[in-house]
């Protein structure tokens, strides 16, 4: 530090000694132990696509795509946008969103309809979530029931 008393500086000893030579200052707030136990951070598994039927060989479905979307975005909305959850509005804002929706019906009875149908099913998402955002900011201005807790 020889060097600096000569220069001009406006910094103190404690700025100059971290800044110059790298002194290993420690925090006094922390432990010793603490770098000892390093925290282990889970590591995130990738999320594959699992669909919400499997089909079975033999096996014929007629499947209504916008309605299984419909009923896996609702709740979702509902709770964000917080509208009434009972029964009634439920189905109401179900009705609402099938008929403002696109109509996508699919009857599978092999396992090639059955990944054609999981594709309309990724095809439709986004129209279904815009139908299902809008009736339930529609339905968000509604009085909410007194539902009964059983």
């Amino acid at each position: 530090m020889e060097f600096l008393k000569n220069k001009k500086t406006h910094k103190t000893e404690a700025i100059l000694k971290l800044l110059t030579s790298g002194s290993r200052m420690s925090n006094p707030m922390i432990e010793e132990k603490y770098k000892e136990d390093m925290p282990i951070v889970p590591v995130q598994e990738e999320k594959t696509y699992v669909p919400a039927r499997v089909y079975h060989p033999g096996e014929e479905i007629d499947l209504d795509i916008i309605k299984e979307l419909a009923n896996e975005l609702l709740p979702s909305a509902i709770t964000r946008f917080s509208c009434c959850k009972c029964s009634r509005c439920y189905a109401e804002m179900l009705s609402e969103t099938l008929e403002k929706s696109p109509h996508a019906r699919v009857k599978i009875r092999s396992n090639d309809d059955f990944l054609r149908a999981e594709y309309l099913k990724n095809h439709h998402r986004n129209a279904v979530l815009r139908v299902v955002v809008s009736v339930a900011i529609k339905f968000r201005t509604r009085k909410k029931h007194v539902t009964p807790i059983l």
